[in-house]
Protein backbone atom coordinates (compact mmCIF):
# COMPACT_ATOMS: atom_id res chain seq x y z
CA UNK A 1 0.00 0.00 0.00
CA UNK A 2 1.45 3.25 -0.67
CA UNK A 3 1.74 5.86 1.61
CA UNK A 4 1.64 9.65 0.98
CA UNK A 5 2.61 13.06 3.16
CA UNK A 6 -0.08 15.16 3.88
CA UNK A 7 0.37 18.87 4.71
CA UNK A 8 -1.40 22.31 4.30
CA UNK A 9 -0.80 24.86 2.47
CA UNK A 10 -1.80 28.39 2.30
CA UNK A 11 -5.05 28.18 0.56
CA UNK A 12 -5.85 24.03 1.09
CA UNK A 13 -4.51 21.04 1.36
CA UNK A 14 -1.67 19.48 -0.91
CA UNK A 15 -0.09 16.13 -0.84
CA UNK A 16 3.64 16.42 -1.32
CA UNK A 17 7.20 15.45 0.70
CA UNK A 18 7.80 17.34 3.29
CA UNK A 19 8.92 21.72 3.74
CA UNK A 20 10.63 22.91 6.74
CA UNK A 21 8.31 24.18 9.23
CA UNK A 22 6.06 22.70 8.03
CA UNK A 23 3.33 19.55 9.97
CA UNK A 24 3.29 16.64 8.30
CA UNK A 25 1.40 13.50 8.77
CA UNK A 26 2.14 10.19 6.83
CA UNK A 27 -0.56 7.71 5.99
CA UNK A 28 -2.27 5.63 3.40
CA UNK A 29 -3.44 6.87 0.50
CA UNK A 30 -6.90 5.16 1.43
CA UNK A 31 -7.49 7.06 4.28
CA UNK A 32 -6.60 10.51 3.03
CA UNK A 33 -10.39 11.76 3.55
CA UNK A 34 -10.14 10.41 7.17
CA UNK A 35 -6.90 11.94 7.80
CA UNK A 36 -7.72 14.86 6.45
CA UNK A 37 -10.65 15.85 9.15
CA UNK A 38 -9.17 14.25 11.82
CA UNK A 39 -5.25 16.20 10.82
CA UNK A 40 -7.33 19.24 10.45
CA UNK A 41 -9.27 19.08 13.62
CA UNK A 42 -6.15 17.81 16.03
CA UNK A 43 -2.67 18.30 14.49
CA UNK A 44 -2.89 21.64 12.58
CA UNK A 45 -1.08 24.31 13.98
CA UNK A 46 -3.31 27.89 15.13
CA UNK A 47 -2.00 31.13 14.44
CA UNK A 48 0.11 32.48 17.46
CA UNK A 49 -0.94 35.60 18.97
CA UNK A 50 1.89 36.70 20.56
CA UNK A 51 0.32 39.74 22.06
CA UNK A 52 -2.59 38.36 23.48
CA UNK A 53 -3.09 38.69 27.08
CA UNK A 54 -5.77 40.39 29.57
CA UNK A 55 -5.58 43.81 28.38
CA UNK A 56 -5.76 42.54 24.77
CA UNK A 57 -8.61 39.93 25.80
CA UNK A 58 -11.01 42.55 26.98
CA UNK A 59 -10.63 44.70 24.54
CA UNK A 60 -11.26 41.83 22.04
CA UNK A 61 -14.70 41.83 23.79
CA UNK A 62 -15.41 45.20 23.88
CA UNK A 63 -14.79 45.37 20.03
CA UNK A 64 -17.43 42.53 20.31
CA UNK A 65 -19.97 44.40 21.76
CA UNK A 66 -19.14 47.85 19.68
CA UNK A 67 -19.91 45.55 16.66
CA UNK A 68 -23.45 44.43 17.98
CA UNK A 69 -24.08 47.90 19.40
CA UNK A 70 -23.56 49.15 16.08
CA UNK A 71 -25.63 46.88 14.17
CA UNK A 72 -22.93 45.65 12.43
CA UNK A 73 -22.90 42.15 12.92
CA UNK A 74 -22.11 39.44 10.34
CA UNK A 75 -22.18 35.80 10.84
CA UNK A 76 -21.33 32.81 7.91
CA UNK A 77 -23.86 31.68 5.92
CA UNK A 78 -22.37 28.62 6.69
CA UNK A 79 -23.75 28.60 10.29
CA UNK A 80 -27.16 26.93 10.56
CA UNK A 81 -29.53 28.81 12.49
CA UNK A 82 -28.35 27.38 16.12
CA UNK A 83 -24.78 28.33 15.36
CA UNK A 84 -25.52 31.72 14.07
CA UNK A 85 -27.93 31.97 17.62
CA UNK A 86 -25.13 30.92 19.76
CA UNK A 87 -21.99 32.57 17.55
CA UNK A 88 -21.68 35.71 19.47
CA UNK A 89 -21.91 33.69 22.78
CA UNK A 90 -18.88 31.29 21.52
CA UNK A 91 -17.16 34.70 20.79
CA UNK A 92 -17.12 36.16 23.68
CA UNK A 93 -16.52 32.87 25.55
CA UNK A 94 -13.36 32.36 23.35
CA UNK A 95 -11.88 35.80 23.67
CA UNK A 96 -12.37 35.75 27.06
CA UNK A 97 -10.81 32.45 27.94
CA UNK A 98 -10.69 30.43 25.05
CA UNK A 99 -8.85 30.46 21.25
CA UNK A 100 -9.37 29.90 17.86
CA UNK A 101 -9.31 25.90 18.04
CA UNK A 102 -11.39 25.93 21.13
CA UNK A 103 -13.98 27.92 18.68
CA UNK A 104 -13.53 25.19 15.53
CA UNK A 105 -14.00 22.89 18.01
CA UNK A 106 -17.45 24.02 19.45
CA UNK A 107 -18.76 24.13 16.44
CA UNK A 108 -18.21 20.73 15.23
CA UNK A 109 -19.02 19.18 18.31
CA UNK A 110 -22.53 20.94 18.35
CA UNK A 111 -23.12 20.69 14.59
CA UNK A 112 -23.20 24.53 14.36
CA UNK A 113 -22.34 24.41 10.97
CA UNK A 114 -24.16 22.96 7.37
CA UNK A 115 -22.73 20.44 5.76
CA UNK A 116 -23.56 21.54 2.35
CA UNK A 117 -24.36 25.05 0.29
CA UNK A 118 -25.40 26.15 -2.75
CA UNK A 119 -22.60 27.26 -5.28
CA UNK A 120 -22.72 29.14 -8.36
CA UNK A 121 -20.97 27.98 -11.25
CA UNK A 122 -19.55 29.81 -14.09
CA UNK A 123 -22.36 29.54 -16.57
CA UNK A 124 -25.15 30.76 -13.78
CA UNK A 125 -26.12 27.15 -12.77
CA UNK A 126 -26.56 26.68 -8.99
CA UNK A 127 -25.55 23.29 -7.61
CA UNK A 128 -25.42 21.82 -4.01
CA UNK A 129 -22.05 21.32 -2.88
CA UNK A 130 -20.25 20.14 0.47
CA UNK A 131 -19.33 22.06 3.05
CA UNK A 132 -15.16 21.87 3.23
CA UNK A 133 -14.52 19.98 6.33
CA UNK A 134 -11.97 22.87 7.24
CA UNK A 135 -14.95 25.40 7.03
CA UNK A 136 -15.50 25.53 11.01
CA UNK A 137 -11.36 26.34 11.11
CA UNK A 138 -11.27 28.71 8.69
CA UNK A 139 -13.79 30.97 10.04
CA UNK A 140 -12.69 30.57 14.14
CA UNK A 141 -8.93 31.37 12.71
CA UNK A 142 -10.33 34.32 10.59
CA UNK A 143 -12.71 35.76 13.37
CA UNK A 144 -10.60 35.40 16.18
CA UNK A 145 -7.12 37.06 14.59
CA UNK A 146 -9.43 39.80 13.14
CA UNK A 147 -10.66 40.52 16.49
CA UNK A 148 -7.45 39.79 18.30
CA UNK A 149 -5.71 42.41 16.16
CA UNK A 150 -8.65 44.92 16.96
CA UNK A 151 -8.19 44.36 20.64
CA UNK A 152 -4.49 44.70 20.48
CA UNK A 153 -4.74 47.94 18.57
CA UNK A 154 -7.28 49.04 21.11
CA UNK A 155 -4.51 48.36 23.94
CA UNK A 156 -1.47 49.93 22.82
CA UNK A 157 -3.37 53.28 21.43
CA UNK A 158 -4.65 53.27 25.26
CA UNK A 159 -1.00 52.79 26.54
CA UNK A 160 1.06 54.79 24.12
CA UNK A 161 -1.14 57.30 22.35
CA UNK A 162 -2.33 57.80 19.02
CA UNK A 163 1.32 57.72 17.41
CA UNK A 164 1.42 53.75 18.50
CA UNK A 165 2.20 51.21 16.18
CA UNK A 166 1.34 47.46 15.40
CA UNK A 167 4.23 45.00 13.58
CA UNK A 168 2.45 42.27 11.04
CA UNK A 169 4.21 39.11 11.37
CA UNK A 170 4.16 35.26 10.45
CA UNK A 171 2.16 33.67 13.39
CA UNK A 172 1.42 30.30 11.79
CA UNK A 173 4.01 28.16 9.64
CA UNK A 174 2.54 28.05 5.92
CA UNK A 175 3.54 26.07 3.11
CA UNK A 176 4.13 28.38 -0.34
CA UNK A 177 2.66 31.32 1.01
CA UNK A 178 1.05 34.03 -1.51
CA UNK A 179 4.53 36.12 -2.27
CA UNK A 180 1.78 39.52 -1.26
CA UNK A 181 1.62 37.73 2.64
CA UNK A 182 5.48 37.53 2.50
CA UNK A 183 5.70 40.86 1.90
CA UNK A 184 4.02 42.09 4.26
CA UNK A 185 5.74 40.18 7.22
CA UNK A 186 7.79 43.02 9.26
CA UNK A 187 5.70 46.27 8.49
CA UNK A 188 4.51 48.34 10.71
CA UNK A 189 1.02 50.15 10.52
CA UNK A 190 -0.28 52.92 12.70
CA UNK A 191 -2.82 51.00 15.12
CA UNK A 192 -5.22 53.51 15.33
CA UNK A 193 -5.31 53.44 11.02
CA UNK A 194 -6.03 49.39 11.28
CA UNK A 195 -8.31 49.84 14.00
CA UNK A 196 -10.28 51.86 11.53
CA UNK A 197 -9.94 50.01 8.77
CA UNK A 198 -10.89 46.43 10.45
CA UNK A 199 -14.40 48.51 12.44
CA UNK A 200 -15.48 49.36 8.66
CA UNK A 201 -14.49 46.35 6.48
CA UNK A 202 -17.18 43.96 7.90
CA UNK A 203 -17.92 41.53 5.03
CA UNK A 204 -15.31 42.65 2.79
CA UNK A 205 -11.64 43.06 2.32
CA UNK A 206 -10.08 45.37 4.43
CA UNK A 207 -8.05 48.06 3.04
CA UNK A 208 -4.81 47.69 4.66
CA UNK A 209 -5.26 43.97 3.57
CA UNK A 210 -4.88 42.76 7.19
CA UNK A 211 -5.54 40.29 7.63
CA UNK A 212 -5.01 39.35 4.62
CA UNK A 213 -7.86 36.37 3.75
CA UNK A 214 -7.92 32.82 4.99
CA UNK A 215 -5.18 30.87 5.88
CA UNK A 216 -2.44 33.26 5.33
CA UNK A 217 -0.96 32.62 8.70
CA UNK A 218 -0.04 36.62 9.68
CA UNK A 219 -1.28 38.41 12.33
CA UNK A 220 0.09 41.47 13.82
CA UNK A 221 1.94 42.08 17.53
CA UNK A 222 3.22 44.94 19.64
CA UNK A 223 6.44 46.60 18.17
CA UNK A 224 9.05 46.04 20.61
Amino acid sequence: MHNTRVVEREGGWIRRGCASGVRVVEVPDASLTFVRQSFRQAEIMTIRHESLNASVRAAMVTELELDQTNGKWLTSPRLTEAGARAWPEILREAFEQHDDAWIAATLRSRDFMHTTEERRQPKGKFITAPVPHTAPDTLAEGEFNRFYARGLCVAVISEVGAQAEVEVYRGKEIENPRSTSEQMIGRRISAQSLLDDLRTAQGVEPALGLPPGPNSGLSVRRVT
